[in-house]
């Protein structure tokens, strides 16, 4: 049993714990959720997106669940030697002149296709799927929980950022069945649209809930007013590309790559 005392008023979070594992399982929990709760006080609006950073220049990774956000995360991670942000939701702060991003500390959740494509990540396959064909496990369901620990693994030359800087935001359509990687324009009225459409691709328009608010210690202000302030701020500041690719994480890299060089 675990009881939580929060004071919005004073900014204090007591917690009183029956055990150390209940102590352990709520520590990063109610952490994360002070950090969060001070996010949406100053503004932040949650998106469902992963967000990297190489050479300053922030990326941010939108779209609904399955797109290949994470995939597309770890190819950059992997091959451009980029800095992690986060990997699944994003807080997204509109200023007067500048969006700053900010993570929704979690564990990475990785598909198993991709961690099958990095030969260095192949021990994180489970079990039961380590002898399946390629397309097999591309198409395995449940993704594999990589903890804080274990991050520098998927690291290479990159590290662990607190924030950063949209400069350049993709729309993964990731398809097993496709070779190398194409990358398309959409009009800043497409990204607005799709973005009020699915508050910021937090809703599935045809499953529902694509990614849930988890915010419960505090009450979140604001309401659709932060929304279309981020969803506009996004769509007229930062250039927005969808890209289409298989399961070749050097050729998503190399995409990635492109478009940060011909971006100012």
């Amino acid at each position: 049993m675990t009881l939580i005392c929060a004071s919005a008023d004073l900014g204090e979070v007591a917690v009183y714990c029956a055990s150390p594992q209940a102590a352990s399982f709520w520590c990063h929990r109610l952490t994360r959720q002070a950090m969060t709760g001070q996010l949406l006080a100053d503004g932040a609006v949650y998106a469902h997106a992963a967000a990297l950073s190489i050479t300053g220049k922030g990326v941010i990774i939108c779209g609904p669940r399955g797109a290949g956000k994470s995939t597309t995360l770890l190819a950059a991670l992997r091959h451009l030697g980029a800095d992690y942000v986060t990997n699944d939701r994003l807080l997204i702060q509109p200023g007067n002149t500048q969006l700053t991003a900010y993570p929704w500390p979690d564990r990475i959740r990785a598909g198993v296709g991709m961690l099958s494509a990095i030969p260095e990540l192949a021990d994180l396959i489970p079990a039961p799927a380590q002898n399946l064909t390629a397309e097999q496990l591309w198409r395995w369901p449940d993704k594999v929980s990589i903890p804080p620990q274990d991050f520098p693994r998927l690291l290479h030359g990159g590290a662990l950022a607190a924030s950063c800087r949209p400069h350049l935001m993709v729309w993964p359509h990731l398809d097993p069945a496709r070779t190398g990687a194409r990358a398309t324009a959409v009009s800043p009225h497409e990204v607005a649209h799709t973005l009020a459409a699915t508050r910021l691709f937090m809703r599935d328009l045809t499953g529902g809930v694509s990614s849930r608010i988890n915010h419960w210690l505090f009450p979140a202000p604001g309401g659709p007013q932060r929304v279309d302030a981020a969803v506009a701020a996004l769509a007229e500041q930062v250039p927005c590309y969808r890209i289409q690719a298989g399961g070749d994480p050097r050729a998503i890299a190399e995409q990635l790559d492109t478009l940060l060089t011909v971006i100012r």
